[in-house]
């Protein structure tokens, strides 16, 4: 009997049990599909991520954030990644912050509510009013010599209607307790511009982003035939563009008719290693590349120099440690009775290219004009020349900068007020251009004094002096050089211009 009344009591509770699941899960699945209505959801406006300021500025964010329906209370949060660090800047519902670290800032925000939330992502440009445009390098009569530059506009810029305008004076100005003189030549990598001057033999190293002074060093005093005419190697090239400028060092062509090193990280010059240092150079031409030199006064990372002994009309040539150390042409110019002009080296970062060495005949009045096309592994013999007769002057000197632009595969150089063209390969036998074949011809007076090209190539920046306008007589014409059309001329921005540069960031 007591079994019985068991088995009926857990009947019962089981019967209670069930039906106490069953109208607890009804009252479960009523409240799921109340959860199923639509929540709010979150925007932000993005039309605008990307922010440019000045070093020391505020950036003023306002996202805008709106919700489809409803007045939840929204919550933000704004944060700074670096090094992938995430630091928390503000909780306000508009960001405004300074930033004192030149850059690009990786800046999140996050908005939420109560039934979810949004990600947007920023990014703060911090820069210096130096960080890219033209830099002029300037000396005048008096041996002064200072900066110019031409800022290149950010975006909030172009859309606030800014006029871009060169300012002068730039390095007197920032560095009010140094003095810039009889400066020769100006380089630039990402994070330093070296300057060599005439001053003692002074080489200056600035902060590329700043034009603040890092070093100033005479050597002349060290070395005293040391006075630089010409720095070389300071471009990377690859692909046909001007790529990364990772190392300060140069090669120094100097007065005293040697090559010198220049190592901005060991701060010294020194006579270059591996080249004959015993003759007088009156030209250097480098395959314009990086230039580093070691602890042990090596060059490294496939920079090659090639110095020319007019005199004796020997071209030398000198390789990095990766390469064959030096050889040089020997009596090959002197046995063909040829006097050496100028040199030109065509090459790119994974060809070996060649050396074109233009010259003229030894005989009083000759008319025979030499290109020789020489290989740095073999110098003391030509893989390739052709001759002719011209009776007309060149329009190549010893003094001229031969510039060979990748992407139309032309040389560029000017001489006087004129620019010229010359089509350089291992196959043509194309002649060098008289002094009246230009394809660009300024008005008289003007003398062109510098040359170089844009970043991809497609633009010629040439220094321009006009004694008509005084002190101030530098200028900058810029050209397409495919039309050679004139796109920009500013004039009155500098002393003569030694040197000018598109610099980058």
């Amino acid at each position: 009997m007591t079994s019985i009344k068991y088995i009926k009591h857990t009947l019962r509770l089981m019967m209670f049990v069930l039906g106490t699941t069953v109208l607890f899960t009804a009252c479960f699945k009523d409240d799921t599909t109340l959860a199923d209505k639509e929540i709010p959801l979150i925007e932000v406006d993005a039309d605008k991520t990307e922010f440019n300021i000045g070093i020391g500025d505020y950036v003023t964010i306002d996202p805008q954030a709106t919700q489809s329906f409803g007045d939840q209370e929204l919550n933000y949060e704004w944060a700074l990644i670096e090094d992938e660090e995430l630091e928390v800047i503000s909780e306000e519902p508009v960001l405004n912050y300074q930033f004192i670290r030149l850059g690009s800032h990786h800046i999140r925000l996050k908005v939420t509510n109560n039934d979810g939330g949004i990600i947007q992502d920023y990014s703060v440009n911090v820069i210096t009013p130096y960080q890219e445009g033209i830099i002029v390098l300037s000396t005048n009569e008096q041996g002064q010599s200072d900066l110019s530059f031409l800022k290149t506009l950010t975006p909030e810029e172009e859309a606030e209607g800014v006029v871009p305008s060169f300012e002068t004076g730039v390095f007197s100005r920032i560095n009010t307790n140094y003095t810039l003189s009889k400066a020769v030549d100006m380089d630039f990598t990402e994070e330093r511009i070296s300057i060599s001057t005439q001053d003692n033999g002074s080489m200056w190293m600035l902060d590329s982003r700043t034009l603040t002074v890092i070093s100033e060093e005479a050597f002349m005093n060290e070395i005293p035939g040391f006075s630089p005419l010409k720095m070389v190697g300071r471009q990377n090239i690859r692909e046909g563009q001007i790529g990364y400028r990772q190392w300060d060092d140069n090669y120094v062509l100097s007065a005293d008719g040697r090559v010198y090193g220049y190592s901005a990280g060991l701060n010294e010059v020194f006579e270059s290693v591996r080249l004959n240092n015993q003759v007088n150079y009156s030209i250097v031409h480098g395959y314009e590349y990086n230039i580093y030199f070691g602890q042990d006064k090596e060059p490294y990372y496939s920079n090659r120099l090639y110095a020319v002994d007019i005199e004796n009309d020997i071209v030398y040539y000198m390789g990095d440690a990766g390469y064959v150390g030096y050889n040089n042409s020997g009596p090959l110019f002197v046995n063909a009775s040829i006097d050496i002009i100028n040199i030109l080296c065509k090459e790119t970062s994974s060809t070996d290219g060649a050396l074109y060495v233009i010259g003229k005949g030894k005989e009083a009045n000759s008319n025979q004009v030499f290109v020789v096309l020489l290989q740095p592994n073999n110098m003391s013999r030509a893989t390739g020349y052709y001759t002719y007769e011209q009776a007309e002057d060149l329009s190549i000197t010893q003094a001229t900068d031969l510039k060979y632009n990748l992407k139309y595969n032309r040389v560029y150089y000017f001489n006087g007020n004129r620019v010229y063209q010359w089509y350089a390969t291992t196959n043509s036998n194309e002649p060098l251009p008289t002094i009246d074949e230009s394809i660009l011809e300024l008005d008289a007076g003007l003398e062109i004094t510098s040359m170089e090209y844009s970043e991809d190539y497609t633009l010629m920046y040439l220094g321009v002096n006009n004694p008509a306008l005084g002190e101030m007589s530098g200028c900058v014409y810029v050209y397409d050089i495919q039309s050679m059309d004139l796109l920009n001329k500013y004039e009155g921005i500098a002393y003569k211009p030694v040197s000018v540069y598109y610099k980058t960031k």
